[in-house]
């Protein structure tokens, strides 16, 4: 036991320390550093434990005036992590003994532990010290939120889960900040009178207007009580703000499912927010009106870290400008909301509007920055509509929404920069606000966003970015696809932003891109019209011609749209025993390989009466047939050796027109612009498939004569290579089945 080697401690790096080195080691530190009577600590000692047999503790420390149990510490060897089983069974012990304290150790992490209210045990930092000049175990936020979480859980609504925390937060910034946590000191083991004490000291004039306390009506006493207990150890003063932000977005992330831009990217928001303060080298910042912030917690919270970088204000005078020339609207439906509390403790109290609805929200603003949730949905949105309606905020002559509110606060040739649904761009719903937009508001730039760029949704975000100016009768509007550019990348980060936004600054001086791409160009006003904004994100072109339902697949040639080829559905037949009918092979999605080739042998035969019958789904000679339900999107050119065989329903097969557009219409199918397009095409919860009408709507994107014989010259080889491999197989079988028979 006392032999030391060197073997390494797995959760240090330091060498491996036996157990009873640990506890001499501790018991110094206890009388040292903690200040307690070496009389009062004991080892090896047997304690009563309550419903289980008498224990053997490594080490118990009595009170010095009664001598009653008052901690018990369990120490383990350096090697031994201390994983949940280790604190769940020492929680269970330590529950039934007469102890208020516990302590594991393992000589470099303890984990410490405090009896509340009878028997509610906490995890606490550390236990008692009679010196002051004890080292404090830094709190971990993260594990201090989760735990408050998991005593919320099934006893309150999730809904309440961030009033409640907002609420804690606030009754122990302003206890620390006032008279330093006197209330959290003086917690007892009497619900009821820390209740009554805590609406004595927090309920005054000063705290009337938040209503904070409002969130604490529904929970028990005992309860409450616990929730108090734990913050008792969380001392906001000590830790970053920064940091208690974090986690506080986070824990909203994981526990309320909040679908807002709390998981917006800060360089997607800093993307936003430079546009609107780009023109500074004309006029100080300082003489700009107020920014007004429609939005998540989250993206206010970062605005004022961008303000400050962007201006280098730090201390006072980051507060003043925060105070002067922000403002924040803020819909959150309770009086004290995570944001304000945030704010506060980061010393920064910018102009918070927290009931817009009941406002009317007079100011005119030069600069506002918008992001989610813009959702009709959205209970707090629907307030504010419903408000701004009764009081005539909004003129009844456009569709009464938010955005269009915003419109109306935006000062003469002020920006706006705002998150919108991709379906703004296209959807009947919308029509009423493109008009609007088109009429009155010059469109500065549309930028798609990728697809995860919120995780709390699948939506792809598209930013509007506009200025508040009556459009000439010609202009050029910047464009971007950074969805596009996920293809690629796999993630937004900071250098495509930083490209993309370099090229967006500089269009608005020059009004140009020196050099446009699939994922930045520009295209004329005069091609946005009051209908579908629809165009086609991975080509240097703007598409708003809607295509006609036709039976016919459509992609556009040298700029014409036609009509490529003729759609022919795959049927099902009722089989007919093979005595009975007549064999035809039969294709499966099974039989298309790589690149599109069908094995030249089919296991697969259909039983016919008689294979005349028009109805029936027999291929050609350069048909290309394309799977829409089980595996999506697998093709294949029909050779003659398959000409005649039967496709069922889950395939469609495609007749071109013209043997020439065979091969373009089959590599078209496989790119990754139109592949993409049939995912989105694709439905059904256990099956997937596509509808035969939805792959009319597909896009095909032509193919220069260079890409076109590069792919057939490829093939070419591919082929060529193939024949050569397989007559090499079967030389080799030849070889063996000679060497074999000999």
């Amino acid at each position: 036991m006392n032999k030391q080697n060197n073997k390494k401690n797995v959760k240090t790096g330091s060498k491996f320390i036996p157990e009873t080195n640990i506890v001499g080691k501790l018991y110094e530190e206890l009388v040292e550093n903690y200040g307690y009577n070496p009389s009062q600590i004991k080892l090896d000692q047997t304690v009563t434990i309550r419903k289980m047999d008498d224990h053997k503790i490594d080490m118990i420390i009595n009170n010095e005036k009664t001598n009653s149990l008052e901690t018990i510490i369990e120490i383990k060897s350096s090697l031994h992590l201390l994983g949940d089983y280790d604190i769940g069974y020492f929680s269970e012990l330590f529950a039934e003994s007469h102890a208020k304290y516990a302590m594991l150790y393992n000589g470099f992490e303890k984990i410490c532990f405090k009896k509340v209210l009878g028997h509610e045990i906490i995890e606490v930092n550390d236990i008692p010290s009679h010196k002051n000049n004890k080292t404090k175990k830094p709190t971990d936020i993260k594990l201090k939120f989760w735990k408050i979480f998991e005593h919320l859980r099934g006893t309150v609504p999730s809904s309440n889960y961030l009033e409640i925390l907002s609420s804690l937060l606030y009754l122990k910034y302003f206890d620390e900040k006032n008279e330093p946590d006197k209330f959290f000191e003086g917690l007892t083991d009497d619900p009821l009178t820390n209740e009554k004490m805590m609406y004595a000291k927090f309920k005054n004039e000063n705290l009337k207007s938040y209503n904070f306390l409002d969130s604490f009506k529904e929970i028990k006493p005992r309860f409450l009580s616990l929730l108090l207990f734990e913050m008792q150890n969380f001392t906001i003063k000590d830790l970053d703000p920064e940091e208690i932000a974090y986690h506080f977005f986070k824990a909203q992330e994981n526990f309320s499912k909040i679908s807002e831009s709390s998981s917006l990217p800060k360089n997607v928001l800093k993307f936003m927010y430079l546009f609107l303060t780009h023109r500074d080298h004309d006029e100080k910042m300082e003489n700009l009106n107020l920014l007004s912030v429609y939005g998540s917690n989250r993206t206010c919270f970062d605005l004022i870290d961008f303000s400050a970088d962007h201006m280098n204000l730090t201390g006072k005078k980051l507060r003043d400008y925060c105070e002067q020339k922000i403002t924040i609207i803020d819909d959150t439906h309770s009086k004290i909301s995570s944001l304000n509390i945030l704010l506060k403790i980061k010393g920064i109290h910018p102009k918070l509007l927290e009931e817009p609805m009941t406002n009317g929200l007079k100011n005119k603003f030069q600069l506002i920055l918008a992001t989610p949730p813009l959702s009709m949905s959205d209970s707090s949105v629907r307030n504010f509509l419903k408000h701004a309606r009764e009081n005539k905020d909004i003129d009844d002559a456009y569709e009464s929404d938010l955005l269009e509110k915003l419109f109306q606060q935006l000062e003469p040739n002020g920006l706006l920069s705002i998150i919108v649904s991709p379906s703004f761009l296209f959807s009947n719903r919308f029509h009423k606000k493109r008009e609007f937009l088109i009429e009155n508001m010059t469109i500065r730039g549309i930028i798609r966003l990728p697809r995860n760029t919120l995780s709390t949704t699948a939506m792809r975000p598209v930013v509007l970015f506009l200025e508040n100016s009556i459009p000439s009768q010609k202009y050029d509007v910047f464009i971007s696809n950074l969805d596009f550019m996920l293809t690629r990348d796999r993630q937004i980060n900071s250098k495509i932003l930083h490209d993309v936004f370099n090229k967006f600054i500089e269009f608005q001086t020059a009004e140009k891109i020196p050099a446009q791409n699939d994922s930045s160009f520009y295209v004329s006003s005069s091609q946005l019209t009051d209908g579908d904004w629809r165009f086609d994100w991975n080509k240097i072109q703007w598409s708003l011609q809607k295509f006609d339902t036709s039976k016919y697949i459509q992609f556009v040639k040298s700029g014409v749209l036609f009509d490529g080829g003729e759609l022919i559905a795959g049927k099902d037949i009722r089989e007919l025993h093979h005595t009975h009918g007549v064999e035809i092979p039969r294709i499966l999605i099974s039989d298309i390989e790589d690149l599109g080739k069908i094995k030249s042998k089919l296991n697969r035969k259909t039983y016919v009466k008689n294979t005349n019958k028009s109805n029936l789904s027999f291929v050609q000679e350069n048909d290309i047939l394309l799977s829409i339900k089980g595996t999506i999107g697998k093709s294949a050119i029909v050779t003659k050796h398959h000409s005649g065989a039967h496709v069922g329903s889950q395939f469609v097969i495609i007749r071109p027109k013209s043997h020439k557009d065979v091969e373009n219409i089959f590599n078209n199918l496989n790119s990754e612009i139109v592949q993409e397009q049939l995912k989105k095409l694709t439905t059904g919860n256990f099956i997937p498939f596509i509808r035969r009408k939805d792959l009319e709507k597909i896009h095909f994107l032509p193919l220069d004569d260079h890409k076109i014989n590069k792919i057939k010259k490829l093939r070419k080889e591919i082929d060529e290579f193939t024949q050569r491999l397989e007559k090499s197989e079967q030389e080799l079988k030849e070889l063996l089945k000679g060497k074999n028979e000999s």
